[in-house]
């Protein structure tokens, strides 16, 4: 870290490993996560 910020690099490396630029992993994460979230039909018997 230290020879990227001496070379003027740490930002460019910061803009590569920041999760939120990641276009695959973001795609890969929304197709995993629950379609549609409804809780169980509660019956009415007390």
């Amino acid at each position: 870290m230290k020879v990227l910020w001496i070379l003027g690099l740490l930002k460019e490396f910061e803009a590569i490993a920041d999760p939120a630029r990641d276009e695959q992993g973001l795609i890969l994460e929304a197709a995993r996560a629950p379609k549609r979230v409804r809780p169980k039909s509660a019956s009415n018997d007390f």
